[in-house]
C-alpha cells in the first residue's frame, strides 16, 4: 500500500492536493507547460486529451496528446487484467505494489499519479501496531528513512529495545549492520548489540545461505519455542497485518499522507 507523493521523479514531498499531485515546493508547475525546458503557461484548452497540460506550441501539444494516449491505454489494460482476475476468483493485488510512474524523457514529471512504493509497518507479536513509516525505496536498509533508522528511532522513543526482531530479510539487515556502514552511526551499533535479528518461520524455509541458518535461524533460539516444539510467538503477525492493509489500500491510495495515516489510526482503534 502507499499514498500519493509528488509526481516529480525522486521527490519525497507530500501532495497538497490529490488531483494536482504536486508538493508545496513544486506546486508552481501546475500552471506551466509539462514539456521540459518550457516555461510557458498552459493553454486554455478544455479538451481532456493531454492538450490542456501543454502550452500553445504545436509540438508540445502533440507530445502531451501522445503521452496521454499511452497512459490511458496502460490504465485500460490494467483494469481489463484486474477484471479478468476477479472473474477467475482470484484477488488482484496489482494496486498494492507501487512503482514510480514512468516519466517520458521529454516531460518534467508524469501525468499519471505517483505513489509511495512501500509502507513499513512495525508490529508487536501480540498484534499491536508500533509504528508505520513511509519508504521511498522498497525496504532499504540505509538512509534517513531506511529500516535501520526506523528501528532506532522507534525503539529510542519507546525507551527500550526488544530482545528479538522478526523480519523476512533479517539476515541481510544483520549483515548490513555488521558492515562498515554501521560504524558511521553509534545507534546502529547499539541496535546490533541489543537486538537478535531472526527470520520469521514462514520465510525461513526459503533462506538457504549458511550465514542465515547460523545467525538468524528461529529454531536455534530456545526462548522462541515451547517445550512441545511449537512457536512461542507469532512471527508472521506482520504478514497478517499487511493482509489487512492490502484490503484497505484502494482507499489509502486515493488520499494524501495525513488523511491516510489518520484513516489507518482510526481504523486500528
Amino acid at each position: 500500500m502507499g499514498w500519493q507523493v509528488c509526481r516529480l521523479p525522486k521527490c519525497k514531498g507530500a501532495v497538497l492536493n490529490s488531483k494536482v499531485g504536486l508538493c508545496k515546493e513544486h506546486l508552481y508547475l501546475e500552471k506551466l507547460c509539462m514539456v521540459k525546458d518550457c516555461s510557458s503557461e498552459r493553454s486554455s484548452s478544455s479538451m481532456n486529451d493531454g492538450s490542456h497540460l501543454a502550452c500553445t506550441n504545436a509540438d508540445h501539444l502533440q507530445i502531451l496528446r501522445d503521452e496521454h494516449a499511452r497512459v490511458y491505454e496502460a490504465i485500460t489494460s490494467k483494469k481489463a487484467r484486474q477484471t479478468e482476475s476477479r472473474k477467475k476468483d482470484k484477488v488482484s493485488t496489482s494496486h498494492v505494489t507501487k512503482e514510480d510512474a514512468k516519466v517520458s524523457s521529454t516531460l518534467k514529471y508524469s501525468i499519471s499519479r505517483r505513489f509511495l512504493p512501500c509502507v513499513f509497518v512495525l508490529v508487536w507479536s501480540c498484534g499491536v501496531v508500533v509504528n508505520l513509516s513511509e519508504m521511498h525505496s522498497n525496504e532499504a536498509f540505509d538512509g534517513d528513512q531506511g529500516v535501520a533508522a526506523l528501528l532506532v528511532k522507534t525503539f529510542e522513543q519507546l525507551g527500550s529495545y526488544p530482545t528479538f526482531f522478526f523480519f523476512d530479510s533479517s539476515c541481510r539487515l544483520y549483515q548490513w549492520l555488521l558492515s562498515a556502514k554501521r560504524g558511521v552511526n553509534e545507534s546502529y551499533e547499539r541496535l546490533r548489540q541489543l537486538v537478535c535479528f531472526v527470520v520469521d518461520r514462514f520465510h525461513f524455509k526459503e533462506h538457504r545461505n549458511t550465514f542465515c541458518k547460523k545467525e538468524c535461524n528461529p529454531f536455534l533460539f530456545p526462548d522462541l519455542t515451547n517445550p512441545n516444539g511449537t512457536p512461542r510467538f507469532n512471527s508472521s503477525i506482520a504478514k497478517s497485518t499487511n493482509s489487512w492493509l492490502t484490503a484497505v489500500s484502494h482507499i489509502v491510495r486515493n488520499v494524501d499522507e495525513v488523511q491516510a495515516c489518520l484513516f489507518c489510526t482510526v481504523w486500528w482503534i
